[in-house]
């Protein structure tokens, strides 16, 4: 009896133990996700940014004017400071949402942790009880 009370508490601990690591490798898996959307969309804004950036060239080169001069420079500097503040704001997002994730992962190794130390307990307690 006492074997059998000894064998399910390992056999709980190491479930334990086992479904805090795999929620812990999620939490890491969606923060490296997370890391590699927010490249994408980097990449994207700046795809963006460049093909707004050649349209109104082209175009100013097309009704004659000077690219760089007068209100074709203004909207540029504009479309240039969205695309900055945009990728400032994605970044501080993405390092939060990244934060959170890393921190949850942190936190399930600790619950299973406590987890298997509750389950020891218990048996212990168990064993002992029975003796």
């Amino acid at each position: 009896m006492q074997f059998a009370a000894l064998a399910t508490g390992v056999l709980s601990a190491e479930a334990t133990k086992r479904a805090g690591d795999f929620r812990r490798d999620q939490y890491e898996s969606q923060a490296k996700d997370e890391l590699d959307s927010a490249r994408d969309r980097e990449i994207e804004r700046r795809r963006r940014l460049i093909s707004a950036l050649a349209s109104q060239n082209a175009e100013a080169g097309a009704l004659g004017a000077t690219p760089g001069i007068g209100s074709v420079a203004a909207i540029a500097k504009a479309d240039a400071r969205r695309a900055s503040y945009e990728s400032l704001a994605d970044r501080v997002g993405t390092s939060r949402r990244t934060l959170l994730l890393k921190s949850a992962a942190k936190q399930a190794t600790k619950q299973a942790k406590l987890g298997i130390f509750g389950t020891a307990a218990d048996t212990a307690s168990s064993f002992i009880g029975s003796s």
